[in-house]
């Protein structure tokens, strides 16, 4: 059985409740160094919930989270807004694989 000071990253009974509604119900896990974990299930299941709450970007309503410290984690949201926010090189970047317009191509 894994130890929780083996983990790198330990999810003890967390809960999240939003605008009433349950999403996330006293889920509990432990991942060690170099682990891959792979979170599956159905569109709405609160998966996306759960690896922002894992990466505390979002708090949770109940339970602890632990993560190793100086613990590196890689994020690659499903949806990645384009915002003024994000520096121009990134945003040509993740515009390289649209395809131009006709009038794009025209000029």
């Amino acid at each position: 059985m894994l130890k929780v000071q083996d983990a790198v990253l330990s999810a003890q009974d967390i809960s999240l409740e939003l605008a009433g509604r349950v999403i996330l119900d006293r889920v509990t896990l432990d991942v060690r160094a170099n682990e891959i974990v792979t979170v599956i299930g159905p569109n709405g299941a609160g998966k996306s919930t759960l690896v922002r709450c894992l990466l505390g970007l979002q708090p949770v309503t109940s339970g602890t989270i632990t993560r190793k410290p100086g613990l590196r984690v890689g994020y690659v949201p499903q949806r990645f807004p384009l915002t003024p926010n994000v520096p121009l090189d990134v945003r040509r970047l993740l515009s390289l694989t649209l395809r131009p317009s006709a009038d794009e191509v025209a000029e």
